[in-house]
């Protein structure tokens, strides 16, 4: 005991927050001055402004030099759940993708093109999903799929993992959709590429089944049509 009091060099001080005085080590006493880490964290955030979180409306403490603009979450979990800030981020994906579509898109856009089909291209469903087509007056969505990614049984008979799991989320897409009212046409990357008459034919064969689209008009007028010439 007698032999730690005269090595002990160092000196007390009292700590700038609470003033509870705690003994210094010589080799820290021009740096020391907090008694614990929890002091030390209440001195660097004394000059913090405080906000409340947009999600948990937890208060929040955020240091002045990092404001470039006004923090609205408290944390990445809270901020990653923000809806608004979700719908913002897939409108931003439709955006780049409407400006950047891949060869299969643009295979897509240009037979819709080619057979009169006015559409609106990577057209956000619900806030929820980003299609490649939708056709409003028919209430069709219009899914360009390629082969690999979304299991074409044609070509992938036994899909892999990664093929499974985007399967899975086709239907719960497709299912999502049909409940909000919507008919869903989905193309085969492989079937436009080679048999785009056929695909030509499958779409306005889906259009002319969509009660509200013109082509279905036309097709009920001659409906009506000839069985009136039947009637005389």
């Amino acid at each position: 005991m007698c032999g730690h009091i005269y090595r002990a060099k160092g000196e007390t001080k009292n700590c700038e927050v609470c003033t509870k005085p705690f003994y210094v080590p010589q080799s820290l006493k021009s740096t020391s001055r907090f008694c614990s880490k929890e002091c030390c964290d209440v001195w660097q955030g004394r000059n913090k402004d405080s906000y409340a979180c947009k999600v948990c409306a937890k208060e929040f403490r955020w240091s002045p030099s990092r404001k470039a603009v006004k923090p609205l979450y408290c944390s990445l979990k809270c901020r990653d759940t923000d809806p608004e800030r979700t719908i913002m981020l897939r409108e931003m994906n439709a955006m780049q993708a409407r400006l950047r579509p891949n060869n299969l898109e643009r295979a897509g856009y240009a037979m819709l093109d080619s057979i009169g089909v006015s559409y609106d291209p990577q057209c956000m469903i619900g806030g929820k999903f980003c299609v490649d087509a939708f056709v409003p007056e028919a209430k069709l969505v219009i899914q360009f799929d390629g082969d690999y990614w979304h299991g074409n049984p044609e070509r992938f008979p036994v899909p892999d993992a990664r093929q499974r799991k985007r399967m899975k989320l086709d239907v719960s897409q497709d299912a999502y959709m049909a409940a909000c009212g919507y008919r869903v046409l989905r193309l085969w990357e492989s079937h436009i590429k080679q048999h785009p008459s056929a695909v030509a034919d499958r779409i306005l064969a889906a259009l002319a089944a969509s009660p509200g689209h013109a082509l279905h008009d036309l097709q009920a007028v001659a409906v009506v049509q000839v069985e009136s010439r039947h009637v005389e």
